[in-house]
């Protein structure tokens, strides 16, 4: 599908930069939590992003729910993405 019209290749291009950049952090997560947490707090919600551009939505758009998802990810409490390790209280 074709890029609205407000979505610049500059801007296409800070989305790669920002992933790439959480990419890295994500290799020096220091265990599985942490990685998960860097995962979800960064280079998904780039990853989610460059689709929607490549899905046609305004580059305003986009931006939004990118601050939404970080914002989202950033948030305290235990994130368990992928395994079925059960912990207390939940």
């Amino acid at each position: 599908m074709a890029r609205h019209d407000s979505v610049t290749g500059e801007y296409v291009a800070k989305l790669w930069a920002g992933f790439l950049a959480e990419a890295e952090r994500v290799k020096a997560a220091a265990d599985w939590a942490e990685t998960q947490r860097r995962m979800v707090a960064g280079t998904y919600p780039y990853l989610v992003a460059i689709g929607r551009v490549d899905e046609g939505w305004p580059q305003e758009e986009t931006a939004r729910e990118l601050a939404v998802r970080i914002t989202t990810g950033r948030l305290a409490g235990p994130i368990n993405v992928i395994g079925d390790e059960k912990r207390d209280g939940i």
